[in-house]
C-alpha cells in the first residue's frame, strides 16, 4: 500500500501500470489504494496520512481475519479459572489427608528382654 514511487531512471513503465517497489519486478497493474492523505476524516484529530490509513487497513484485516478470537480468549480465561480451582482443591485435599502423618510422633523404644 506505501511502496507506489515513481519508477527510478531507466526503467521503462507502460501506460496502465505503476511502479511499487515491494512488488516482484517493481510493475503493477493496480494503482495505489491510498492515492493522497486526507482520504477519511477521525473524530479523535488523528493527522489522515497514507501511513496510518495504511495501518488501520492492517488492523482492520488482522481483526476480520480472526473471527473466533473474542471466543478464544474467553475459552482461555475459563480454563485457567478452572486449573486455579483445581489447584485451590487438590491444595486443600493434600493438607486434610497428610495432616495426620504430619503431626504423628513416632517414638522408639529399646525391647525389654
Amino acid at each position: 500500500m506505501l511502496g507506489y514511487r515513481d519508477p527510478p531512471a531507466g526503467i521503462p513503465v507502460r501506460d496502465g501500470l505503476y511502479y511499487n517497489v515491494y512488488y516482484p519486478g517493481g510493475l503493477i497493474a493496480m494503482p495505489s489504494p491510498l492515492h493522497s492523505d486526507g482520504l477519511v476524516d477521525y473524530e479523535d484529530g488523528t493527522p489522515c496520512t497514507k501511513s496510518q490509513m495504511a495501518k488501520d487497513v492492517v488492523n482492520f484485516l488482522c481483526w476480520a481475519g480472526e473471527p473466533a478470537h473474542d471466543e478464544r480468549k474467553l475459552m482461555g480465561l475459563k480454563a485457567l479459572s478452572a486449573c486455579m480451582v483445581g489447584i485451590a482443591v487438590s491444595g486443600v485435599y493434600y493438607r486434610a489427608m497428610w495432616i495426620g502423618y504430619k503431626t504423628r510422633r513416632i517414638d522408639f523404644t529399646k525391647a525389654v528382654m
